[in-house]
């Protein structure tokens, strides 16, 4: 957690966990520290925070895990880079540096998105399957299909509307029922506009929550797939009669 030292003095720092993982030298940087008991996943942390003070908040709210370098390399130079941000900014570029993941063809097609010379770019995948479209993951196959044994849906249900409508959000899951792709940031590090923010129903953030509580590794999977659209990103490929 050194990296929290080198960030921009404008940021403020809420950090959710264990005190012992931050470094003395960037304890400074942390202005709220809440202690979590035991490990939680990073949409745990997320919608607590949603529902204590998160929702109300100006400005830019940044959500990162503890490793956000280990997605962009250029983390640090994106957070200055705000003037080019849309209200709902992916700042991750890939997943695996280590492993090629993306693979190389899918990172260079995304240049576009880039935030002038500093890369940042949405992954797209599907929402029959929820699996990305640049490469497979067998793990989040089988969370899926531990979905469907869980609320006895059929595999060839629309699962991203099932889990949407579970969440309250009918006009979102709607929308969901007619595309094909959606859109995530690798590593759930994105950030979003005080506006966007405060779209999202407190009820809805609950339920999530509580189901985090029920199966945080089903529930935060499916939250680390759709938060970029439940604050409002469109999904891709409307399908047309």
């Amino acid at each position: 957690m050194g990296w929290l030292s080198s960030l921009p003095q404008h940021v403020r720092v809420v950090f959710y966990g264990e005190p012992e993982s931050i470094p003395a030298a960037a304890s400074d940087r942390v202005h709220e520290f809440i202690p979590t008991e035991g490990l939680r996943a990073v949409s745990w942390c997320y919608l607590h925070h949603l529902l204590r003070t998160g929702r109300q908040a100006a400005g830019w709210t940044i959500f990162t895990n503890g490793q956000p370098f280990h997605f962009n390399h250029l983390f640090g130079q994106v957070l200055e880079l705000q003037s080019l941000w849309q209200e709902v900014q992916p700042l991750s570029f890939m997943h695996s540096r280590r492993l090629q993941l993306p693979p190389m063809d899918a990172l260079k097609r995304s240049r576009r998105e880039w935030l002038g010379d500093c890369p940042v770019r949405r992954e797209p995948f599907s929402l029959d399957t929820l699996n990305t479209l640049t490469f497979h993951q067998p793990a989040f196959a089988r969370l899926v299909a531990h979905y469907h044994q869980k609320f006895d849906t059929s595999r060839h249900r629309h699962l991203a509307h099932h889990f949407l409508e579970l969440l309250g959000l009918g006009d979102i899951a709607a929308q969901a029922a007619e595309a094909m792709f959606g859109t995530y940031a690798h590593g759930s590090i994105f950030a979003v506009s005080a506006d966007r923010l405060a779209c999202l129903p407190e009820d809805s953030v609950a339920m999530a929550l509580a189901l985090l509580e029920r199966d945080q590794m089903l529930f935060g999977g499916l939250c680390d797939r759709f938060w970029l659209h439940l604050f409002g990103e469109a999904f891709l490929l409307p399908v047309e009669d």
